[in-house]
């Protein structure tokens, strides 16, 4: 496709494609918006950052990009969707980023992994709201290395002696009686 008909000033595109090349953003939105493909001159922008990379191996290469994953590894966020989306799989060179999150960690295990990733619960367990959510959808029981932050919230400390404990749990008891609501509802289900 020649671009250079369809515009009425087809002088200025030289201009717009040398600036174009050198900002990933713009880089990569060019290659996927305009051209409908890869752009090799534009891939040394896009592959220094992973805010262009990912969304690139996704929608334009829609595979597998060795040149970006540099820097798609450098950050938890995009080295997860690159896992999920891209490789649709474990991503070893993106995972010391991705267990730097409780979140995509979290995440990574349960969507990824499907199952226990040991190399992401301290990071998992820094969180009371990833740490019980790890224990209720990946562990599928009991995360004895979570438990210290989750009974020092009364939401997280009652759903885990309801959902994972299913009985209850004297040690996060000093948690949910700080919310009457929790507290109560604790009191009924188990008749204490």
């Amino acid at each position: 496709m020649n671009i250079y008909e369809y515009h009425s000033r087809p002088e200025t595109l030289k201009w717009f494609e040398d600036r174009t090349r050198r900002v990933p953003q713009l880089a990569y939105g060019y290659a996927r918006d305009i051209i409908k493909g890869r752009w090799p001159d534009g891939e040394d922008a896009i592959k220094t950052d992973p805010w262009a990379a990912y969304p690139y191996a996704l929608d334009v290469v829609k595979e597998q990009w060795e040149d970006g994953e540099e820097t798609i590894k450098s950050e938890p966020y995009h080295a997860y969707f690159y896992a999920r989306d891209v490789i649709e799989g474990r991503f070893p060179d993106g995972e010391e980023a991705i267990k730097t999150s409780p979140q995509i960690a979290f995440g990574y295990a349960r969507d990824i992994i499907e199952g226990q990733w040991k190399d992401g619960e301290e990071t998992i367990k820094i969180d009371p709201s990833y740490a019980y959510l790890y224990a209720l959808d990946v562990i599928d029981g009991r995360f004895p290395d979570g438990e210290e932050v989750i009974k020092t919230d009364p939401h997280y400390a009652y759903r885990y002696a309801l959902d994972v404990i299913k009985g209850p749990w004297r040690d996060g008891e000093d948690a949910i009686k700080k919310d009457s609501y929790y507290w109560k509802r604790y009191c009924e289900r188990f008749n204490l």
